[in-house]
């Protein structure tokens, strides 16, 4: 017998993104609501991204595409999920 453990969220559970800084570990929250992208940590002040770069340009992309999205398939006959590494399996 095999069995496997999926993990699957529906665009509607995403409510934000988090940052997390590489140089003193702090964590940043922001809501797919709005389409702000940090270029650098508000604790440290580490730069994270360089403005108008394609870099920052596609992260602020994502963030329309998932606010979007959401919208855009709200009422369909159908639903969309994504599959995420399962919180047991993520490293700590």
């Amino acid at each position: 017998m095999t069995i496997e453990t999926r993990c699957l969220i529906e665009l509607s559970d995403i409510l934000g993104v988090e940052f997390k800084c590489g140089s003193c570990g702090a964590k940043t929250l922001l809501d797919t609501d709005g389409v702000r992208v940090l270029w650098d940590c508000p604790l440290c002040h580490a730069t994270w991204l360089l403005p108008e770069t394609d870099e920052e340009k596609t992260l602020r992309t994502f963030l329309s595409q998932v606010r979007s999205a959401r919208a855009k398939l709200e009422g369909r006959g159908f639903s969309m999920r994504l599959l995420i590494t399962p919180p047991s399996e993520l490293p700590e």
